[in-house]
């Protein structure tokens, strides 16, 4: 079954890409086969595991998709991506960078989560950030979790630095096409986030399409800066900040606070953004706010290092931006007030999942 599948891929994937599972020498072999019957260059296939030479990453030269066998059934969505953006499915790296201090407990639960996520054959880097007098236990986890996929590293501040300067420095992007994802250690993950984000990340952030965005600047009511409905978010040279993992369930802006559906706030707008989202429904899955996410995001690599400076300035006395309304202004120790200002300065917006009863991937 699994060879009549990837024939049927292979007539609609190429030349775009070819799946495989990893570790099935046969399989691996007839997409080889395959792809070169269909004019592809060798270059873009790796051994089982390997990595995807840069030579083959471009727009016109196919790629092999090695993922687990029992990860297969993840890739049902790939037919919805066009072919140039399949090309391209090696070109943007990924860094979970998990922020830790005294909870080992809480850490342990996280760290088992990502290690048994769904990870399509890709290598993401795990970076563990301990804070300056974590716990013995805290920085033996830290120290000796096993990573099987990408890189791994740890670093351990010396001086305490608190939570600002630990999110700050938990993530660096090495191009423009490295992206972080960062997750504090009071939060677990879906099996399937990464599954999720990768989807997300080569359906609006590669597929060339730079929508005109509103100026979200002066969105805020009352507070509450609306959701704006969408199938179709910027690409990276626009104005998307990140990709969330979680919907929000209150509106954090207005004092008191009050819960919110976003999903049942959105009703049916989306009829005339989002006329099919692949369950029957005229309701949009995904959402623009120009709201940051400290529940698990992913975050865009320009947005970031933009962020990290514009942060430093107003830590180093550059005028605070006032945002009419919001409960963010009194905020001061939280690095979300920045990201909150720099998002409105410029802007900004991070893209939400939208599903009935508020399901989410954190």
């Amino acid at each position: 079954s699994l060879s009549l599948a990837l024939d049927e891929l292979v007539g609609w994937l190429q030349p775009a890409a070819v799946l495989a599972p990893a570790g099935d020498v046969a399989l691996t072999a007839a997409a080889e086969a395959a792809v070169r019957a269909a004019g592809g260059a060798t270059a873009a296939f790796p051994a089982p595991g390997g990595a995807v030479p840069s030579s083959a990453q471009g727009m016109d030269i196919p790629v092999l998709l090695l993922p687990p066998a029992s990860e297969l059934p993840l890739l049902e969505w790939l037919p919805t991506l066009p072919h140039a953006v399949l090309a391209r499915w090696h070109v943007p790296t990924v860094t979970i960078a998990v922020v830790t201090h005294r909870r080992p407990a809480s850490l342990r639960r996280l760290l088992a989560s990502i290690s048994g996520a769904a990870y399509l054959g890709d290598a993401p880097a795990l970076a563990l950030s301990v804070e300056a007098g974590a716990d013995n236990e805290t920085l033996a986890l830290a120290r000796s979790w096993p990573w099987g996929n990408g890189e791994r590293s740890v670093a351990v501040r010396a001086a305490a630095g608190g939570l600002i300067a630990a999110v700050v420095e938990s993530w660096t992007p090495a191009s423009d096409h490295s992206y972080g994802v960062l997750l504090e250690d009071d939060i677990e993950v879906s099996p399937y986030f990464y599954a999720y984000l990768k989807l997300t990340l080569l359906r609006y952030a590669y597929s060339g399409s730079q929508p005109a965005q509103p100026d979200m600047r002066d969105a805020a009511v009352n507070g509450v800066h609306p959701p704006i409905a969408t199938e179709t978010p910027p690409s990276p040279a626009g104005s998307l900040l990140a990709i969330s993992l979680y919907t929000p369930r209150l509106v954090e802006l207005t004092m008191p606070r009050r819960r919110i559906d976003v999903y049942e706030e959105l009703g049916t707008v989306g009829a005339q953004v989002a006329p099919s989202v692949g369950d029957g429904s005229t309701r949009p899955h995904v959402y623009l706010q120009p709201l940051p996410c400290s529940w698990g995001a992913l975050f865009f690599p320009r947005p970031w290092v933009e962020f990290r400076t514009f942060m430093e300035r107003r830590l180093h006395g550059s005028p605070a931006v006032h945002i009419p309304h919001s409960a963010s202004n009194s905020w001061s120790t939280s690095w979300k007030k920045y990201m909150i200002e720099l998002a409105h300065v410029r802007g900004l917006a991070v893209l939400y999942p939208s599903f009935h009863n508020q399901p989410a991937h954190v």
